[in-house]
Protein backbone atom coordinates (compact mmCIF):
# COMPACT_ATOMS: atom_id res chain seq x y z
CA UNK A 1 0.00 0.00 0.00
CA UNK A 2 0.98 3.67 -0.30
CA UNK A 3 -0.04 6.77 1.31
CA UNK A 4 -2.52 8.78 -0.44
CA UNK A 5 -1.25 12.56 -1.33
CA UNK A 6 -3.53 13.45 1.67
CA UNK A 7 -1.39 11.91 4.14
CA UNK A 8 2.24 12.24 2.63
CA UNK A 9 1.30 16.10 2.62
CA UNK A 10 0.13 15.78 6.45
CA UNK A 11 2.93 14.46 7.06
CA UNK A 12 5.46 16.74 5.23
CA UNK A 13 3.63 19.99 7.30
CA UNK A 14 4.29 17.61 10.44
CA UNK A 15 7.89 17.88 9.34
CA UNK A 16 8.03 21.50 9.02
CA UNK A 17 6.09 21.73 11.83
CA UNK A 18 8.49 20.03 14.04
CA UNK A 19 11.70 22.02 12.58
CA UNK A 20 9.75 24.98 13.43
CA UNK A 21 9.13 23.96 16.79
CA UNK A 22 13.23 23.00 17.26
CA UNK A 23 13.60 26.43 15.97
CA UNK A 24 12.01 27.89 18.64
CA UNK A 25 13.00 25.94 21.65
CA UNK A 26 16.68 26.98 20.37
CA UNK A 27 15.61 30.75 20.04
CA UNK A 28 13.84 30.54 23.77
CA UNK A 29 17.12 28.20 25.34
CA UNK A 30 19.37 31.28 23.67
CA UNK A 31 17.27 34.34 24.77
CA UNK A 32 17.29 32.37 28.69
CA UNK A 33 20.88 31.92 28.49
CA UNK A 34 21.41 36.09 28.02
CA UNK A 35 18.70 35.54 30.44
CA UNK A 36 16.49 37.91 28.14
CA UNK A 37 13.21 37.23 30.00
CA UNK A 38 10.82 38.73 28.05
CA UNK A 39 12.37 36.89 24.48
CA UNK A 40 12.10 33.74 26.75
CA UNK A 41 8.43 34.09 27.57
CA UNK A 42 7.72 34.91 24.09
CA UNK A 43 9.45 31.46 23.06
CA UNK A 44 8.08 29.44 25.66
CA UNK A 45 4.45 30.84 24.64
CA UNK A 46 4.89 30.01 20.64
CA UNK A 47 6.13 26.42 21.43
CA UNK A 48 3.70 25.93 23.50
CA UNK A 49 1.26 27.20 21.10
CA UNK A 50 2.97 25.20 18.07
CA UNK A 51 3.38 22.13 20.41
CA UNK A 52 -0.70 22.08 20.77
CA UNK A 53 -1.25 22.86 17.06
CA UNK A 54 1.13 19.92 16.51
CA UNK A 55 -1.35 17.69 18.50
CA UNK A 56 -4.17 18.64 16.91
CA UNK A 57 -2.62 18.21 13.53
CA UNK A 58 -1.35 14.57 14.49
CA UNK A 59 -4.95 13.97 15.21
CA UNK A 60 -6.58 14.81 12.19
CA UNK A 61 -3.66 12.98 10.61
CA UNK A 62 -5.10 9.72 12.68
CA UNK A 63 -8.55 11.01 11.41
CA UNK A 64 -7.47 11.27 7.88
CA UNK A 65 -5.98 7.38 8.08
CA UNK A 66 -9.52 5.89 8.48
CA UNK A 67 -11.08 7.83 6.20
CA UNK A 68 -8.19 8.25 3.09
CA UNK A 69 -8.59 6.04 -0.08
CA UNK A 70 -5.34 3.99 0.31
CA UNK A 71 -4.30 3.46 -3.60
CA UNK A 72 -2.58 0.38 -4.61
CA UNK A 73 1.16 0.77 -5.59
CA UNK A 74 1.54 2.74 -9.19
CA UNK A 75 4.61 1.52 -11.48
CA UNK A 76 5.11 5.12 -12.26
CA UNK A 77 7.90 6.31 -10.26
CA UNK A 78 7.18 8.89 -7.81
CA UNK A 79 8.86 10.47 -5.07
CA UNK A 80 8.79 8.89 -1.97
CA UNK A 81 10.31 8.99 1.61
CA UNK A 82 11.43 6.64 3.52
CA UNK A 83 8.97 6.54 6.90
CA UNK A 84 10.17 8.02 10.18
CA UNK A 85 9.05 4.49 11.81
CA UNK A 86 12.31 3.34 9.18
CA UNK A 87 14.50 4.55 12.05
CA UNK A 88 13.61 3.31 15.16
CA UNK A 89 16.14 0.52 14.89
CA UNK A 90 18.63 1.85 13.79
CA UNK A 91 18.78 4.88 15.88
CA UNK A 92 18.38 2.97 18.95
CA UNK A 93 21.25 0.37 17.95
CA UNK A 94 23.42 3.38 16.96
CA UNK A 95 22.46 4.80 20.91
CA UNK A 96 23.42 1.02 22.18
CA UNK A 97 26.64 0.68 20.17
CA UNK A 98 27.76 4.06 21.68
CA UNK A 99 27.38 2.60 25.46
CA UNK A 100 23.82 4.00 25.72
CA UNK A 101 24.47 8.02 25.16
CA UNK A 102 25.46 10.09 22.47
CA UNK A 103 25.60 13.84 20.73
CA UNK A 104 22.62 14.24 18.52
CA UNK A 105 24.68 14.86 15.53
CA UNK A 106 27.02 11.82 15.97
CA UNK A 107 23.84 9.91 16.07
CA UNK A 108 22.16 11.60 13.58
CA UNK A 109 25.28 10.92 11.12
CA UNK A 110 25.90 7.25 11.79
CA UNK A 111 22.50 6.35 11.17
CA UNK A 112 22.92 7.83 7.73
CA UNK A 113 25.26 5.96 7.33
CA UNK A 114 23.44 2.50 8.24
CA UNK A 115 20.39 3.30 6.34
CA UNK A 116 22.52 4.89 3.37
CA UNK A 117 20.82 1.35 0.82
CA UNK A 118 17.01 2.76 2.36
CA UNK A 119 17.36 6.42 1.86
CA UNK A 120 16.21 7.48 -1.34
CA UNK A 121 16.52 10.33 -3.72
CA UNK A 122 13.58 12.13 -2.73
CA UNK A 123 15.17 11.53 1.56
CA UNK A 124 18.50 13.78 0.47
CA UNK A 125 16.48 16.28 -1.18
CA UNK A 126 16.23 19.75 0.57
CA UNK A 127 13.60 21.48 2.81
CA UNK A 128 12.46 24.34 0.83
CA UNK A 129 12.24 26.12 3.85
CA UNK A 130 15.14 24.89 5.86
CA UNK A 131 17.39 23.40 3.21
CA UNK A 132 17.90 20.15 5.87
CA UNK A 133 17.63 16.97 3.77
CA UNK A 134 14.18 15.39 4.75
CA UNK A 135 16.14 12.68 6.09
CA UNK A 136 17.32 14.51 8.83
CA UNK A 137 14.06 16.01 9.73
CA UNK A 138 12.54 12.35 9.52
CA UNK A 139 15.24 11.15 11.94
CA UNK A 140 14.11 13.79 14.32
CA UNK A 141 10.84 13.39 14.41
CA UNK A 142 11.71 9.63 14.78
CA UNK A 143 13.73 10.73 17.89
CA UNK A 144 10.59 12.80 19.58
CA UNK A 145 8.47 9.44 19.08
CA UNK A 146 11.09 7.43 20.32
CA UNK A 147 11.23 9.73 23.47
CA UNK A 148 7.64 10.29 23.53
CA UNK A 149 7.19 6.06 24.29
CA UNK A 150 9.90 6.36 26.97
CA UNK A 151 12.46 4.74 24.63
CA UNK A 152 14.35 7.32 24.80
CA UNK A 153 15.45 9.32 28.11
CA UNK A 154 13.64 12.77 28.25
CA UNK A 155 15.12 15.46 29.75
CA UNK A 156 18.34 14.62 28.68
CA UNK A 157 20.89 17.61 28.62
CA UNK A 158 20.67 19.52 25.13
CA UNK A 159 21.92 18.00 21.77
CA UNK A 160 22.19 14.44 23.79
CA UNK A 161 20.64 11.47 23.04
CA UNK A 162 20.32 8.26 25.58
CA UNK A 163 18.30 5.25 25.33
CA UNK A 164 16.39 4.02 28.55
CA UNK A 165 15.97 0.55 29.63
CA UNK A 166 12.50 0.37 27.74
CA UNK A 167 14.52 1.28 24.73
CA UNK A 168 17.07 -1.95 24.90
CA UNK A 169 13.78 -3.64 25.26
CA UNK A 170 11.92 -3.19 22.68
CA UNK A 171 15.06 -3.29 20.93
CA UNK A 172 15.58 -6.71 21.57
CA UNK A 173 12.61 -7.66 20.70
CA UNK A 174 11.59 -5.74 17.83
CA UNK A 175 15.52 -5.27 15.87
Amino acid sequence: MVDSSVLAACDLLLEELMREISSVNKAGGAAMATGDLTSTEQALARAKALGAIRQELEGIRDQLKGVVIVEPARPVARATRTRGAAFRVPILRELVSRGGSARAGDVIDAVHDRMTAVLTEYDHSALRTSNRPRWRVTAAWCRNRLREEGLIKSGSPSGLWEITEAGRKWLEENG
